[in-house]
C-alpha cells in the first residue's frame, strides 16, 4: 500500500500532461478522478502519518492552501456555497494531499529521479505535435498541446531542465535543448520567454559573458529556425516584446472586469468556480489571466491575505536554497520562481488539473522539505 503513495502523484502529474495534449487528453479525465479517488482512500488508511508532526511543518505551504481554502469555504464563503464550488474544493485538497504524500514518502524520486524522464518527454512531445498534430492560431503554433501557452509554458520546463543540469550525453543535451526552444518560440509566449532568461541567469549568472551568449541564442533561433522552413510567425511577438519591452501584451479589459468583481464583494469574494460575472459581464466574459486576482476575487481580501502573506512568510523561511549550487534544486527554483512570475499573465495558482499549477506547488514543496530537513545531497550523492 505505502508504494500507492510514493507514486500516485506520477500519476497525476501524467493526467495534467494528458490534458494539455491533444493525443492524450481522452485518457485524462479518468486518470485524474481515478487519482483523486485513490488519494481519499490512502489518506483515510494512511491517517496517522498526519500526526507526523516534522513531516506536517516541512510542507507547511500545502497546509497553508489546504486549511486556508476549507476555512474560507465554511466561513465567509458560505453565501457562495454550491455543489460546484463544493467538488472544487475536494479536487484541489486532494491534489494538494497527493504532492504531500508523493513528496513525503519518495523524496529522492520527485527531487531527483523523475527530473529526466520529464524533461526528456517534452522534446518528444513537441516533435510529434509539431509533425503529426499542429494548430496555427494567429501565428502561433500549438505543437500538439492545448493552446500556444501551453506549448511555450511546458517547453520552457525542458528547456531549463536540460540547461541547468545537463546530462551527458552532451550532443543529445544540445539537441534536446533546442527543440525545446523551438517550443518556447512557436509558442510564442512573451511572458514564458522572458522566464526563460532566468534559467540562462541560473545557469550561467548575471555576466556580459552571460548577456552576449543569450543575444547571439536568440538571434540564431531567429535565423535558423525560420531557415529550416519551421513556421514560427509567433516569433515576431517575441521579437516585438524586445523592441518595445513589452513582455506582457494587452490585458486591460480582463482585468478591469476582474477588479470590479473584487470591489463588489472584497470581502467575501465570488466562491471558488466563479467565472466573470455581475456588472464586469458588460466589460468581458473571459477570465483575469491573473492567478494573484484571481485568488482575491474567489476568497476576498481578508482570506487571501492570509494566502499571500503566508506563503511570504513561507518562501522567505526557506531563502537558504537560493544559494545551493545543486543544479536539482537550481531547477526546482527555475519552476517555482518562473510559475509565480507567470502568474501575474496566466490563471495559475488556483487551478486543479493543470499541469504548471501542479508543478509549481510541487517544487515548492520539494524546496521547503529540503530546506527543512537541512538534506546535503550535494555530498550524499
Amino acid at each position: 500500500m505505502s508504494q500507492i503513495g510514493k507514486y500516485l502523484l506520477v500519476v497525476l502529474l501524467i493526467a495534467n500532461l494528458s490534458s494539455q495534449y491533444v493525443l492524450f487528453t481522452p485518457m485524462s479525465n479518468i486518470l485524474f478522478y481515478g487519482s483523486l479517488g485513490v488519494c481519499v482512500l490512502y489518506s483515510i488508511i494512511s491517517c496517522h502519518q498526519f500526526l507526523h508532526i516534522n513531516n506536517l511543518k516541512a510542507t507547511s505551504f500545502l497546509w497553508l492552501f489546504i486549511i486556508t481554502l476549507t476555512v474560507y469555504q465554511f466561513t465567509l464563503g458560505i453565501i457562495s456555497l454550491t455543489e460546484e464550488s463544493i467538488k472544487y474544493l475536494c479536487a484541489k485538497c486532494a491534489v494538494l494531499l497527493i504532492i504531500y504524500w508523493g513528496i513525503t514518502t519518495n523524496f529522492r524520486f520527485y527531487y531527483q529521479k523523475i527530473i529526466p524522464i520529464v524533461i526528456y518527454t517534452i522534446p518528444l512531445l513537441i516533435i510529434y505535435g509539431y509533425l503529426f498534430h499542429n494548430e496555427i492560431f494567429a501565428g502561433r503554433s500549438t505543437c500538439g498541446f492545448g493552446n500556444p501557452n501551453s506549448t511555450s509554458a511546458i517547453s520552457s520546463i525542458g528547456f531549463a531542465g536540460f540547461l541547468l543540469i545537463g546530462y551527458k550525453p552532451r550532443w543529445l543535451t544540445l539537441i534536446c535543448a533546442a527543440v525545446c526552444l523551438f517550443g518556447v518560440l512557436a509558442g510564442g509566449s512573451r511572458t514564458v520567454t522572458a522566464v526563460c532568461i532566468i534559467a540562462i541567469f541560473l545557469k550561467y549568472k548575471f555576466s556580459f559573458k552571460t548577456v552576449a551568449l543569450f543575444s547571439i541564442c536568440l538571434t540564431l533561433s531567429l535565423i535558423i529556425f525560420p531557415y529550416l522552413g519551421f513556421n514560427l510567425n509567433g516569433i515576431n511577438r517575441v521579437v516585438n516584446a524586445f523592441t518595445t519591452h513589452d513582455f506582457v501584451g494587452s490585458r486591460d479589459e480582463v482585468r478591469e472586469a476582474t477588479i470590479k468583481m473584487i470591489t463588489e464583494r472584497p470581502w467575501s469574494g465570488w466562491g471558488f468556480k466563479s467565472g466573470i460575472q455581475g456588472e464586469a459581464e458588460k466589460i468581458t466574459t473571459l477570465g483575469s489571466h491573473n492567478g494573484y486576482l484571481d485568488i482575491i476575487k474567489a476568497m476576498g481580501y481578508p482570506f487571501a491575505t492570509i494566502i499571500f502573506v503566508g506563503s511570504g512568510i513561507i518562501l522567505w523561511k526557506i531563502k537558504n536554497v537560493l544559494t545551493s549550487k545543486d543544479p536539482f534544486i537550481r531547477f526546482h527554483l527555475f519552476i517555482a520562481g518562473s510559475i509565480l512570475l507567470s502568474a501575474f499573465y496566466e490563471s495559475y495558482i488556483i487551478g486543479v488539473n493543470q499541469i504548471m499549477t501542479n508543478f509549481l506547488f510541487m517544487s515548492i514543496s520539494i524546496l521547503q522539505y529540503y530546506s527543512y530537513y537541512k538534506i546535503d545531497y550535494e555530498q550524499r550523492g
